[in-house]
């Protein structure tokens, strides 16, 4: 799909807040290649749900919003015990 700058920029940010919703995602990074297709989608989750199951939403969540189809494979989960904020100093 190719995506004039600007609008390619306008996507990637909507669809990286769009997958930060996603219960129990705390991150979201979207890579690209030059032609504007997406070469990984990097999401940082809590441990409350199965790494499969972020795919699935993120997958659909994709093609529902942007009619893209992502190879699940190009989608990688990393959990992380906390929820990435730094606790208040005493």
């Amino acid at each position: 799909m190719e995506w004039e700058p600007n609008e390619r920029d306008a996507w990637v940010a909507d669809a990286q807040r769009w997958i930060s919703q996603i219960n129990g995602v705390l991150q979201c990074k979207i890579d690209l290649d030059d032609a504007g297709e997406i070469t990984g989608v990097h999401v940082v989750a809590g441990m409350e749900r199965d790494p499969r199951h972020i795919v699935r939403d993120v997958e659909g969540l994709l093609k529902a919003r942007l009619a893209m189809d992502v190879y699940y494979k190009k989608i990688g989960v990393v959990q992380v015990l906390d929820n990435g904020q730094p606790e208040a100093a005493a």
